[in-house]
């Protein structure tokens, strides 16, 4: 993989290069996503779902509040399809999206220790149902707000 000193091999650079498309931030997020083994299994997830350059920055800032551990689990959801590529280009395209995790949602044992695959908790699949039915909702007040 890579180091600290960031030599990083050619395909870590073609990450690097396609996601953040010139954009100083988002290469800065794509660089620690390459340095952290917990969130660099998402770089091919952000490529499928076109969150590239300032959309990336988008979802870890605004999305995300600039918080690794909400980046993961939001990259994790994704994964999972528990949100599909409109939704997350639809949110992306607005100027204030919001975050695809709320506060509201009940916890789920062992989702902040990191102990994936998380589908195996209990209690998962109501997290992912409430996740979705709950960013849906809020998705659309700011549709609504927006088309005032």
């Amino acid at each position: 993989m890579n180091n600290r000193f960031n030599n990083y091999d050619l395909a870590e650079q073609k990450a690097i290069n396609v996601l953040s498309q010139n954009n100083p931030g988002a290469k800065i997020i794509v660089e620690k996503m390459l340095n952290d083994e917990n969130l660099a299994e998402y770089i091919t997830v952000c490529d499928d779902l076109d969150i590239r350059g300032s959309k990336l920055c988008l979802l870890y800032s605004d999305c995300c509040k600039n918080n690794d551990y909400n980046f993961q689990i939001t990259l994790y959801l994704f994964q999972q399809g528990v949100f599909t590529k409109e939704d997350v280009t639809e949110n992306l395209s607005l100027d204030k999206p919001i975050p695809f995790l709320s506060d509201l949602l009940p916890k789920v044992e062992g989702i902040n220790d990191r102990k994936f695959p998380l589908e195996t908790r209990q209690g998962w699949n109501e997290y992912c149902t409430n996740c979705r039915e709950i960013f849906t909702a809020e998705l659309n007040k700011q549709k609504q707000r927006l088309s005032r």
